[in-house]
């Protein structure tokens, strides 16, 4: 969904609110394209995931990427969350 509204909301976002320029949103895609998998990753994260997602809509990051990358980093906490629970009831 932050994906979603990161997409439809990115011109008037970037443009007015944020009051990014065009060469300051370049730059923020080109790291973004940098980092974009580590950091998407880290999207199951409390707090910091949620604007992590809503970053690469505003960016418009390619959809197959982000969705592979927010699922490995969703599952990773899933498995997680899975054996700790498995140790603590064992």
């Amino acid at each position: 969904m932050n994906y979603y509204i990161g997409i439809k909301g990115s011109n008037t976002i970037l443009h007015k609110a944020i009051k990014f320029n065009d060469k300051e949103t370049k730059k923020a895609e080109e790291k973004f394209r940098r980092y974009g998998p580590a950091i998407l990753f880290f999207s199951w994260l409390p707090i910091i995931g949620d604007p992590l997602t809503f970053v690469a809509g505003l960016l418009k990051y390619d959809f197959k990427k982000f969705t592979f990358y927010v699922f490995l980093g969703k599952m990773f906490r899933y498995v997680m969350t899975v054996l700790i629970a498995y140790g603590i009831i064992n």
